[in-house]
């Protein structure tokens, strides 16, 4: 028996007959006192596992007359064009445990694996201005759609700022404070939500760049990959 072995099984006997510890472990790696069952109880105790935050998909309507938001009108499911996480160098998320914000970039690069071969990486979407002008863009951000601690009900509806990237604007966006009006939101289901713009005059986005703001009517929807309470 190793020396350091044989002093703890003494003091454990020591400690044991005093009444001083119930239990005692004679394997020298564990503290004197602490059995190797019970550190690791303790380790199992103290893991735990961040959540993983959810993916989205975007669709947008195939009947968009007026809108001022289009798709590209790929990957059809009949009603809409579809821009899913994972496919053809679209990327969605919903930043649940953190922002709320739910994004769609559809203008990654082709990636790896099947997006390496995908001739639709990446896509976009056009932006339609009221003075004529449009042109192609790949993000968006709907912020605070959902967090671990605030949602909306399901059928219910909120206002939310919306903005998305554009050459012409860097950012136009949808309730910036006084600048533009705030999309609403509709709650569909647990992992649904219709995002449209207000009812004309009241569907102003602001650009950024020029300090202007243009109506726009948009009108589409966000899937989550699971549901959210």
């Amino acid at each position: 028996m190793k020396p350091t072995t044989r002093r703890i099984m003494v003091a454990c006997s020591a400690s044991i007959t005093l009444g001083l510890i119930p239990g005692c472990s004679t394997d020298p790696t564990s503290p004197p006192g602490v059995s190797p069952d019970a550190l690791s109880r303790f380790a199992a105790a103290g893991k735990t596992t961040a959540p993983v935050d959810p993916t989205t998909t975007w669709k947008l309507p195939l009947d968009d007359a007026g809108l001022n938001v289009k798709s590209d009108r790929k990957f059809s499911d009949g009603l809409y064009s579809v821009y899913a996480n994972g496919v053809c160098g679209v990327s969605g998320s919903l930043f649940l445990s953190g922002s709320g914000d739910a994004t769609l970039n559809a203008s990654n690069p082709q990636r790896s694996g099947a997006d390496r071969t995908c001739s639709d990486s990446p896509r976009q979407f056009t932006v339609v201005y009221g003075d004529g002008v449009t042109e192609a863009a790949g993000f968006i951000n709907l912020h605070s759609l959902q967090t671990t601690t605030s949602s909306i009900p399901v059928s219910a509806t909120q206002p939310r700022f919306f903005g998305f990237a554009t050459g012409r604007c860097e950012k136009l966006q949808f309730g910036n404070g006084t600048l533009g009006d705030s999309v609403l939101v509709t709650r569909v289901d647990a992992h649904t939500w219709r995002v449209a713009s207000r009812a004309t005059p009241d569907d102003r986005a602001y650009c950024v760049a020029n300090a202007q703001t243009y109506h726009m009517q948009i009108d589409l929807v966000v899937v989550s990959s699971r549901d959210v309470p």
